[in-house]
């Protein structure tokens, strides 16, 4: 028994953000404050007043101050006053990139989980406007079947395979600072940072059919087959047969290969008929 199909309102698919990402910069490294000239000069003076120490020691003609025990202490004391100096300087400089490292990694982070999101719901939103060609068996009769009109901006779009595809929401890179102010640790997280997110992986690619006079599908001939075979299935199950025919021209060969059209709908002719009913357009 045949039974009309009722098209109904065409759903839409999920939403997905398409606002640009602008990604912040990462830090600069820290410029060490230029010490005050009475910071740079405590040193020195201490030093001076050691040796002047060491020195009125030394010429008090006292035989204990010509000892070398006496003279080592204040040797190491102020070798021990340099390095301390030193190391503080460096551990001001070594905290300060540390903390801005520790905080740009985290906010990458947060930022990729947000990106995560978006690549999800992108790949099935994509999935859903072309879904796959083995579950299309699961759209007919359904509130799917034949939903798109000539008027709509996915008419006659077929998916062909599955890739990379630019994500929804474009990151936009920041104004980084100059080579040899950067921190590496930081430009190369957010470097690697674009690249990994910029672009989705396993989401459909598909083409336009009336954007294009004819489409070639080449290449080994089992496989040419099935990319047509599934292109075929797209056109009869998501658009209508008022809107859309499907004509074959088949070598009597390849026949074999295409009987089954003879069951689509878009096969058989709007006009001619023959002894089984409308003539099919083979």
């Amino acid at each position: 028994m045949t039974e009309a199909f009722v098209r109904v309102v065409r759903q839409l698919p999920p939403a997905v953000a398409t606002a640009d990402v602008s990604i912040a910069a990462p830090p600069a490294l820290p410029r060490s404050p230029s010490p005050s000239l009475l910071v740079r000069l405590v040193p020195l003076l201490i030093s001076v007043g050691g040796l002047g120490v060491m020195a009125a020691a030394l010429f008090s003609g006292s035989a204990a101050t010509r000892s070398p025990t006496f003279l080592a202490f204040p040797m190491m004391m102020l070798v021990s006053m340099t390095a301390t100096t030193l190391a503080g300087r460096g551990r001001r400089q070594s905290g300060g990139i540390d903390a801005d490292r520790v905080e740009y990694l985290g906010y990458l982070d947060r930022l990729r989980r947000t990106i995560v999101e978006t690549a999800a719901a992108q790949r099935s939103s994509l999935s859903w406007t072309h879904p796959d060609p083995d579950t299309l068996w699961t759209l007919i009769g359904g509130p799917r079947m034949w939903e798109r009109q000539a008027r709509d901006a996915d008419f006659c779009v077929v998916r062909v395979g599955v890739g990379f595809q630019p994500l929804a929401t474009r990151l936009v890179a920041p104004d980084t600072p100059p080579v040899e102010l950067s921190d590496p640790v930081t430009a190369t997280a957010l470097r690697r940072f674009i690249q990994a997110h910029s672009t989705i992986e396993e989401a459909p690619i598909a083409i336009g059919l009336r954007a294009n006079a004819a489409v070639t599908v080449d290449g080994d001939l089992g496989e040419a087959r099935g990319v047509l075979r599934a292109i075929v299935c797209q056109l009869a199950v998501l658009h209508p047969p008022n809107q859309l025919l499907i004509v074959a021209v088949i070598s009597e060969r390849n026949r074999c290969h295409w009987d089954w059209l003879k069951w689509l709908p878009h096969h058989q002719h709007p006009v001619a008929a023959d002894a089984v009913g409308s003539a099919r357009m083979a």
